[in-house]
């Protein structure tokens, strides 16, 4: 029983470490952010509010970095008619090769890419959590992913700090939704 017990407390104080990535604090990209749209997104930015940025904030306060992303949510996919930034499968529901959410530093600098479409890709929700913080920075990522469609709930690939290469890279072999690296 003190096993379990301390098992259960060990998790409560690991996930109370974390921080979340807020999907409520993302905003459409406009002529004074722009220059940190990834150029893999730039063809999405004529549709309204389909290009997001998703700042991460600092234990301090300060900005830690965006999350360029597609908002699936907010695409109205029946307006979509530029084949050369949207591909759907001939069942019309599987899209395939659209861009990863792309993480930036606030230089414009690209940190790594999402395995999967943060906020949301339409049919559930993309939940990023921050751990492993040192000066303000975090050192390892995590992603799972609330389904809604057949697929069910799934852990997305975790990514952790490489300095050497001044990146994020993910844990394992790459199996993601959006576009190969």
């Amino acid at each position: 029983m003190t096993k379990y017990i301390f098992a259960l407390c060990f998790i409560f104080i690991s996930s109370a470490s974390a921080t979340e990535l807020d999907a409520k604090l993302c905003r459409d990209v406009n002529q004074s952010n722009r220059f940190l749209v990834p150029e893999v997104l730039t063809g999405w930015l004529k549709y309204p509010h389909a290009v997001q940025l998703c700042p991460l904030y600092a234990p301090n306060g300060g900005l830690v970095w965006w999350v360029a992303s597609i908002r699936y949510d907010l695409v109205d996919y029946k307006a979509l008619d530029d084949p050369t930034i949207h591909h759907v499968s001939a069942d019309g529901l599987h899209i395939s090769q659209d861009p990863c959410s792309r993480i930036i530093d606030p230089s414009g600098r690209q940190l790594g890419r999402l395995s999967d479409p943060f906020p949301t890709l339409g049919f559930g929700k993309t939940r990023v959590f921050l751990r492993d913080w040192h000066n303000n920075f975090p050192r390892h990522i995590d992603i799972r992913v609330i389904g809604d469609g057949v697929e069910g709930d799934y852990d997305g690939l975790s990514m952790d700090w490489n300095a050497a290469t001044h990146s994020y890279e993910h844990r394992g072999a790459w199996q993601a939704f959006c576009d190969n690296p």
